[in-house]
């Protein structure tokens, strides 16, 4: 039997099987990226999450002119330090004054890196602490329709946090039938 028609055949079967299973319990499909954006909890949450990233890139970007101010007024400084016209002593406290002003800016830049990087983690915890009783609300709005409608099963067709099951209903979930099934049995063998 030529390799392309077993895969034909099988691809019948298969599809055969599907449909008794259709036939049998009923499937939603869900597309759980648009339930998320349409809903009015996730854009308020949304723009609260907007507003701390703004607020949060403002407060690093007044860091970042600060640093520049530092920045120019250290290359003053170290002009001064070169001025022929300046004692000896005069020019040694002038470049002590811009290398003390350099250590200071090394510390600024070393605090906007620790800054940024503490921003993210807020961003990145506060989306998680807001957007997950979002999703469960989700879910849980998702089941409420599914038993309304008799679905067994409601299946995400989006790329969501929602998972690629929305809802299922507890007599299909064979996950103690797998660990038995796994199980040894008594005077079995383990390898």
């Amino acid at each position: 039997m030529p390799h392309t028609r077993r895969i034909g055949i099988a691809a019948m079967v298969l599809a055969i099987g599907i449909a008794g299973v259709q036939a049998q319990e009923k499937i939603g499909v869900l597309d759980g990226q648009t339930v998320f954006r349409q809903f009015h909890k996730t854009k308020a949450a949304m723009e609260s999450l907007r507003k701390l990233e703004d607020e949060l890139r403002d407060a690093q970007q007044r860091m970042i002119q600060q640093l520049e101010q530092m920045d120019e007024n250290f290359k003053k400084m170290v002009a001064e330090a070169e001025d022929k016209g300046l004692s000896e002593a005069a020019r040694a406290r002038k470049k002590r004054a811009a290398e003390d002003k350099l250590v200071e800016m090394k510390e600024l830049e070393l605090k906007i890196r620790r800054s940024d990087a503490e921003n993210r983690r807020k961003l990145e915890e506060q989306h998680s602490l807001m957007l997950r009783p979002i999703i469960q609300e989700i879910r849980e709005a998702a089941a409420a329709v599914a038993r309304e409608k008799g679905l067994a099963l409601v299946l995400d067709a989006s790329d969501t946090g929602l998972g690629p099951v929305v809802f299922a209903e507890d007599r299909l979930d064979i996950t103690e039938a797998v660990i038995q099934r796994l199980t040894p049995k008594t005077g079995e063998k383990t390898p």
